[in-house]
């Protein structure tokens, strides 16, 4: 047995996060004989720009209690993420096994992915813009990163932080570089002229039915929400959606980011996500996870695009060819949720970037 490093998003605290991780780690584990993976956690680094300060959860309770409704539903919210990053907590600490950055020099290969790891332009990300993320400090010769994305880091982005030569430096360093979308790879090509592997998200990837199997759900017919809290509110599509759920006798559900017209709000453990996905009847999202897992389990899906993942969102549609499943609050939502998709040519794809994706990391994982 061999251990292989792995550096990840998992500390961003939602499921996509978790499921990249945990879908990496395996895909490894269950393709190269005798690969055990570590997860290494990342120091924390202070912003550049200091967060704005949020009103307290005394303050919100306090409106709570005298019946303020829009205070209510941000103290519900409050109270929704604090639950989930219980359970989120535990589970990683229940399905991971981790190690600190300053142990990386046991590990004879190091593989840097998944999601975001390139988008080193976020004022809000708990790390800042280190280079870690690029492999810089790590002491291995065999770097290689999996369908890592830059998120809406681009070239313009680049400059203006004064980052181009210290990301450049560092892609050249790795030994194979594997991207996520065309952004992405635009990106790495224009800076290095190395050769750049494209691959989909390790959650398309990995199977995870051992995972999932025999966790249930409570409901029988309802149509899955999957947003960060509060985004999907415009009232006429909200309308629209509730109208679509009484006349297909659907309750509307919503998992992870507090939504305040759902009928009911819950969080799961990552792996229970999954059967909510695979069970619901339909999925309106506005994540690329969401996306990901409703292609995943072939689902009726709808999805709001938002400039912060734009570049991967769109480019993960496109490559399935279901840009006509992203829509805006205009939009005939009970129509795009009824029009049929042929998910024959999509699990085909997926059946194929499978093969090519253990292909790449046998190549490199020698």
């Amino acid at each position: 047995m061999y251990k292989i490093g792995i550096v990840s998003m998992h500390r961003v605290k939602n499921y996509g996060s978790f499921l990249q991780a945990y879908g990496l780690k395996m895909l490894v584990e269950s393709n190269i004989q005798g690969a055990q993976c570590h997860i290494i956690d990342l120091p924390y680094v202070k912003l550049k720009q200091e967060r704005p300060i949020k009103p307290s959860r005394i303050k919100y309770f306090y409106h709570y209690l005298r019946g303020h409704k829009e205070y209510c539903n941000e103290f519900q919210a409050l109270k929704l993420r604090s639950q989930f990053i219980g359970v989120y907590n535990k589970a990683l600490g229940k399905y991971f096994l981790f190690d600190k950055l300053e142990n990386h020099t046991k590990y004879p290969f190091v593989i840097i992915g998944s999601d975001e790891v390139f988008n080193c332009t976020q004022d809000d990300a708990p790390w800042g813009q280190t280079m870690i993320l690029f492999g810089e400090g790590i002491n291995s010769k065999n770097i290689i990163s999996y369908a890592a994305s830059f998120g809406y880091t681009d070239m313009e982005r680049l400059e203006k932080y004064g980052l181009v030569e210290q990301v450049r430096e560092n892609l050249l360093n790795l030994k194979a570089i594997s991207v996520r979308d065309d952004n992405s790879l635009k990106i790495v090509e224009e800076l290095t002229n190395k050769q750049v592997e494209k691959n989909l998200d390790p959650v398309l990837m990995y199977d995870f039915s051992d995972e999932y199997d025999g966790r249930k759900v409570k409901y029988e017919r309802y149509i899955l929400i999957y947003q960060y809290p509060f985004r999907i509110n415009d009232t006429a599509f909200v309308k629209r959606i509730k109208s679509f759920a009484k006349s297909n006798k659907c309750k509307i559900i919503s998992v992870f980011g507090y939504c305040e017209w759902a009928d009911n709000n819950i969080i799961v453990e990552p792996f229970e996500v999954l059967a909510y996905f695979k069970n619901a009847e339909y999925v309106v999202t506005d994540t690329f996870h969401g996306c990901v897992l409703s292609i995943k389990y072939n689902k009726q899906f709808i999805a709001f695009c938002r400039e912060s993942n734009k570049n991967k969102l769109y480019d993960l549609l496109e490559t399935f060819s279901l840009e006509d499943r992203i829509i805006d609050n205009n939009c005939n939502a009970e129509t795009m949720l009824k029009k049929t998709i042929d998910w024959e040519p999509v699990n085909v794809t997926i059946k194929r970037e499978k093969e090519k994706a253990i292909k790449y990391l046998k190549d490199n994982i020698k």
